[in-house]
């Protein structure tokens, strides 16, 4: 700073001598390096107070970023306090297995308490033995006897529903007996599906969709007993032989696939028109792709030709 004042002055009174000074070669040598001392001085300061300025600014964001921190792991702390009471650990539930080993030691403790009051010495030891087998006998009770009745009242539920289920296809089966026994339709039953196979040939004619007089009587009887039925589905089945369609059946059915598809969808309409409820009712065609039999003779194919009506739980 003192020799920026002692240069600046100097330049001020070669400046003051007049034009003639400064043109000579020394005094303009000298002014010039003054100037340019003043100049580095001056940006020398300018970058400085820059950089304190920075530096004061990190030191200030630091800080922050300390006391934000701080804070941050205070929040989850607190947070951690707040959730952990109110979390409930529920213990996995016993199997059958795992009652079945509870009730073996427990009857173990049972038995070694009467050993215990039989041989006991005097009424102390005895008295604490009749205590041990109350409390084993107690524990027993709550331990082996509310599951063994849960497991009872699960297992029995299921139970009575097929009961029930079985009596009504009973019932279904009688109704439809005679039918079954002239051949007119077939009657499997396997768990809770109970199925109607109606052959092709009572229902149709060769070719055609449009279901025969005596389908019709069959139809009507299977409606009569099915209607009734709460809480199940029902779905029919077409099925054909192997036997391509020829002249005009070929011209308005395409294929076995779509006619089986069309008888099914007749038989639909016609049980849906004689009471069966419409929203739990579906038709479906196979064509000749779920063969009974193999298609090498006429009767095997008569087999195959069929509509097969299926119930089951909704």
């Amino acid at each position: 700073m003192l020799c920026v004042r002692i240069y600046g002055k100097l330049f001020l009174e070669h400046f003051k001598e007049g034009r003639a000074a400064l043109m000579d070669g020394r005094n303009l040598f000298i002014c010039c390096f003054v100037l340019l001392c003043f100049t580095t001085f001056t940006f020398s300061c300018g970058n400085n107070k820059e950089q304190l300025i920075k530096a004061e600014e990190a030191k200030i964001f630091k800080k922050q970023r300390d006391e934000l921190i701080k804070e941050n792991i205070a929040l989850k702390a607190e947070l951690a306090m707040r959730v952990s009471p109110s979390v409930e650990v529920v213990p996995p539930a016993k199997t059958v297995q795992e009652l079945s080993v509870e009730k073996i030691k427990i009857e173990a403790q049972k038995t070694q308490g009467i050993q215990e009051l039989k041989a006991g010495e005097d009424n102390a030891t005895a008295d604490g033995a009749r205590v041990k087998i109350d409390a084993v006998a107690k524990k027993d009770e709550q331990a082996s006897g509310g599951k063994e009745q849960q497991i009872v009242k699960k297992e029995a539920k299921p139970t009575v529903k097929r009961q029930v289920i079985a009596s009504n296809y009973q019932q279904l089966r009688n109704r439809l007996a005679a039918d079954a026994a002239a051949k007119r339709l077939y009657i499997f039953e396997r768990g809770d599906v109970f199925s109607i196979t109606v052959p092709g040939d009572i229902l149709f004619h060769s070719g055609d969709i449009n279901i025969k007089k005596q389908g019709q009587a069959v139809l009507r009887r299977i409606a009569k007993n099915i209607k009734g039925m709460e809480n199940k589905t029902f779905r029919v089945f077409g099925h054909s032989d192997n036997t391509p369609l020829v002249g005009s059946a070929k011209q308005e059915y395409r294929d076995n696939y779509y006619l089986s598809l069309l008888r099914a969808e007749k038989v639909m309409e016609f049980l849906a028109n004689n009471g069966v409820s419409t929203d739990y009712i579906s038709a479906v065609g196979f064509g000749d792709t779920k063969p009974l039999k193999d298609n090498t003779d006429p009767q095997s194919r008569s087999f195959n030709r069929r509509i097969v009506i299926v119930i089951n739980n909704r």
